[in-house]
């Protein structure tokens, strides 16, 4: 019953919404992909969250004007010092990291800076709660539902 939907018509969607984003996850030519939603859907890019995979991707992204942006960890060697300082001087809108390291406090020390984390894959509401209590915004989820 779903119906399947390219960019520009998930675009159109996320705009009769008022409150939905596209968020992307291009696992090759990233910036590639995120210039051709620049140029191509210039008038719809404030409904996309870019996902990045490097603090250079981030600066680049973030040149084309996109204020949310979301760097992901889980390709990059991180140096918890260094991402905490990254997360002070440019505020992304989220991080997101697989759980492993959000359990390793650094989902905390990211809270304590107003920084979003999220984690990945987390498909067991209890684990989820735990990982709240570390300081973890949201998961990504194959298939959990929001509680209301």
């Amino acid at each position: 019953g779903l119906t399947q939907l390219g960019l520009k018509d998930a675009l159109l969607w996320a705009q009769t919404k008022g409150d939905a984003y596209i968020v992307t996850d291009v696992k090759e030519r990233n910036l590639e992909a995120i210039r051709t939603i620049d140029g191509e859907y210039a008038s719809l890019k404030h409904l996309v969250i870019p996902q990045v995979y490097s603090y250079d991707e981030y600066r680049e992204v973030q040149k084309l004007g996109y204020d949310k942006i979301i760097l992901t960890l889980y390709r990059m060697r991180i140096d918890p010092y260094e991402l905490i300082g990254f997360a002070q001087r440019q505020s992304p809108f989220a991080v997101t990291m697989p759980w492993q390291v959000a359990e390793s406090g650094l989902a905390y020390y990211l809270m304590q800076n107003q920084t979003l984390v999220y984690a990945h894959t987390i498909n067991d509401q209890a684990v989820f709660k735990e990982l709240q209590k570390l300081g973890v915004y949201g998961v990504y989820t194959d298939f959990l539902l929001p509680q209301r």
